[in-house]
């Protein structure tokens, strides 16, 4: 067994409208995909029924609110999909899908999200229960500067909106521990963080028992 990988990302898609479209990178049947949202309001967003919600941000200075979906690809996912929210909001809908390969079993240990309005970026303490485990800290850095990364980490993913919001991927690999950490060049308007334990959660082996009858 090994640990999950990163893989790739889509391309960003950002409006002001109700509907905003992104697409989907080339991926493989059983890839752990995640969708990153900000919606620059407080109305409901509405993804396909394929993604569940893993953590949502209602941030505290009038920026909205950051979610956090994840599904396991069935391979046949390619191409743009949309992905809506309640009229009302007229600023900044953007999404962003990243994935992860493993095994069959590819799964999310722990997971936990942070906000803040401060230089600092941290991102919060999560659960790591055994070996070859990659963690992922995702940031979306509202209205920018183009935040750091963790130390030990791996920066993997880069984008940034028209307002210089950002959104970040980055990923410590094959790890058996956590523990909280941090960045510089947060937003003093506002950002949000979701720090993962993925990994390959893979039955054990087991030897069929054989009887000798005399």
């Amino acid at each position: 067994m090994a640990a999950p990988v990163y893989q790739a990302k889509g391309t960003l898609g950002e409006t002001s409208s109700n509907t905003v479209s992104f697409t989907y990178p080339a991926l493989a049947a059983n890839d752990l995909l995640y969708l990153m949202v900000y919606n620059q309001g407080y109305t409901t967003i509405t993804p396909n029924a394929s993604w569940t919600l893993q953590n949502t941000i209602r941030t505290s200075n009038g920026f909205g609110l950051i979610n956090l979906y994840a599904k396991v690809a069935t391979g046949s996912e390619s191409g743009s999909e949309n992905l809506t929210r309640a009229i009302g909001a007229v600023d900044t809908f953007a999404a962003q899908v990243y994935s992860f390969r493993g095994d069959a079993f590819i799964s999310i240990e722990s997971k936990l999200p942070q906000k803040g309005a401060s230089d600092t970026i941290t991102w919060p303490a999560i659960s790591v229960s055994g070996t070859e485990r990659v963690l992922g800290a995702f940031v979306v850095n509202i209205n920018g500067p183009n935040p750091g990364t963790p130390a030990t980490y791996t920066n993997r993913a880069s984008d940034v909106l028209t307002d210089g919001t950002y959104f970040e991927l980055n990923t410590k690999d094959n790890v058996s521990s956590d523990g909280s950490v941090t960045a510089t060049g947060g937003s003093l308007d506002e950002w949000g963080t979701f720090h993962h334990s993925i990994f390959n959660n893979t039955p054990p082996i087991t030897t069929p028992r054989t009887f000798i009858v005399n």
